[in-house]
């Protein structure tokens, strides 16, 4: 069974971990707003996901900020739409 995904967990994405800052879900859809540790880049990503008998994450799409109030006010639009 697959890891609850919450605010705080570490994840990797290929090689790159990545701490998740704000997750939301509804239904089939999710939203998550990612800091990735290597260099501190936020990214605002839809339908984060990891493969059963897989051990990293992936997702449908990502926005990448060095910002982080753009990075929030981003996820903010996206919630809204979700």
């Amino acid at each position: 069974m697959n890891e609850v995904i919450k605010p705080g967990m570490r994840i990797m994405n290929g090689k790159t971990e990545c701490t998740v800052l704000l997750f939301t879900e509804n239904g089939r859809r999710n939203l998550a707003l990612l800091i990735r540790s290597e260099d501190g880049m936020f990214v605002t990503v839809r339908n984060l996901s990891i493969f059963e008998g897989h051990t990293t994450y992936s997702w449908d799409w990502g926005h990448y900020f060095t910002d982080i109030h753009a990075a929030i006010k981003d996820y903010d639009k996206r919630f809204r739409e979700l």
